[in-house]
């Protein structure tokens, strides 16, 4: 069963579906995978994020762990603090 602390699973998926539409939400594929493990940061699964948001021509990501990110250039790190999100996309 799906957890949230902040807000009720019905309630964050009522915000996510209005900033949805604002969003590109990314494919990964094999090669995304082998270029994040080329990269030297401790956490493999932020080295292919990291990976896919080089080839997608991210502006900004989207993470719980802004920490995480520190390493990766010029990338804005947001948390997912929806309303806070939501404004700034808007």
């Amino acid at each position: 069963m799906y957890n949230r602390k902040a807000y009720s699973r019905e309630k964050a998926i009522s915000e996510l579906n209005n900033i949805l539409p604002k969003m590109t939400i990314s494919d990964l594929s094999y090669e995304d995978v082998k270029t994040g493990f080329s990269y030297k940061n401790q956490d493999l699964e932020d080295n292919v994020h990291f990976a896919v948001c080089e080839k997608m021509k991210c502006m900004a990501i989207l993470t719980n762990n802004i920490k995480d990110f520190v390493n990766f250039g010029q990338l804005v790190k947001l948390e997912p603090k929806l309303a806070t999100l939501k404004t700034l996309i808007q």
